[in-house]
């Protein structure tokens, strides 16, 4: 009696055993349960000690096969998802675009088609932090005080040159005493004629000055303003 008790408990456990489905995961481990659902991307079972428990799921990565309590068998390759991690450049943010400057014939400068002074157009020139571009500026404004010293300073040796040539001639016309002969020499006559020479050639030296000084003035003020718009290094 007892022997057949023993059989029909194993003929039970036996069919206990074979109505469960079998899960083999690919790390080697089995889980008994029953499938209730294959999705496609999970696998949904109970456990078999807890049938009427929770439902749990599985992704199919994690699966190799399944053997139901049939002896149908489903197998999976499917590869586990991994995030990436996907490189985003940053945006590009254009720099503003740089002013550009002009210095026309008439001595007007512009920054963007806007007339401004010279004090202006150099301080955008400075922004560019160029060395050769700050160089050209520092000869440039010494260009400029130099011409604009020389200039003026011309016209006052003009007029005294002028003037004195003009006292000697009439020194001469009225002091008769010095056209004849024997008459000692007269030194006032000779003084206006060498401060006149002096006056009229300082003046001429001026003006050369002042003419030379303006033309490098203009041309570092050029060479800097082409040398910023064209962005050399």
């Amino acid at each position: 009696m007892r022997v057949f008790q023993i059989s029909v408990f194993l003929v039970f456990l036996s069919c206990s055993l074979n109505a469960q489905d079998s899960i083999f995961k690919k790390n080697k481990e089995v889980v008994s349960g029953k499938v209730l659902e294959v999705g496609t991307e999970t696998v949904t079972y109970r456990r078999t000690d807890n049938m009427t428990g929770p439902v749990y799921s599985l992704s199919l990565s994690a699966i190799q096969l399944i053997r139901y309590q049939g002896g149908a068998v489903d197998t999976f390759d499917v590869t586990e998802k991994k995030s990436v991690e996907k490189y985003v450049p940053a945006p590009m943010v254009s720099a503003p675009p740089r002013p550009t400057l002009i210095y026309d014939e008439t001595g007007r400068f512009y920054v963007n088609n806007r007339r401004v002074s010279m004090d202006k157009l150099c301080k955008t020139l400075g922004e560019r932090k160029d060395p050769k571009i700050n160089f050209m500026l520092s000869e440039g404004r010494r260009d400029k005080i130099i011409s604009a010293v020389a200039g003026p300073l011309s016209v006052p040796c003009y007029i005294v040159g002028g003037a004195s040539l003009m006292l000697a001639t009439i020194y001469n016309g009225f002091n008769t005493n010095y056209n004849q002969p024997g008459a000692p020499a007269n030194n006032t006559e000779t003084n206006l004629i060498a401060a006149g020479v002096i006056g009229l050639l300082g003046g001429a030296a001026l003006t050369v000055t002042y003419a030379v000084e303006k033309h490098l003035f203009r041309k570092n003020f050029d060479d800097a303003i082409e040398r910023y718009n064209q962005g050399a290094n």
